[in-house]
């Protein structure tokens, strides 16, 4: 994923109909990261889509998606 501040760490686990983004903040400071679509936050379900997540120190998102086609060869983030 471009654009993501120092320190933070984009991962994505893909399965047959759906892909899981992973964000790990491994920093001691917050950051702001802003998603290229709509995703929802498997961790809190009061929040069911977001397009910005605020990464606590520390912090991890879990973020799912439902695919719409084929799933591409993986590629870098």
């Amino acid at each position: 994923m471009p654009g993501l501040p120092t320190g933070v760490q984009a991962t994505i686990r893909r399965g047959a109909d759906h892909d899981v983004l992973i964000l790990l903040n491994h920093t001691e400071d917050t950051h702001e990261v802003t998603l290229p679509a709509d995703r929802r936050d498997l961790l809190d379900g009061q929040r069911p889509h977001v397009r910005h997540v605020a990464l606590e120190p520390r912090g991890v998102a879990v973020l799912g998606s439902v695919l719409t086609s084929t799933p591409s060869p993986r590629r870098a983030l």
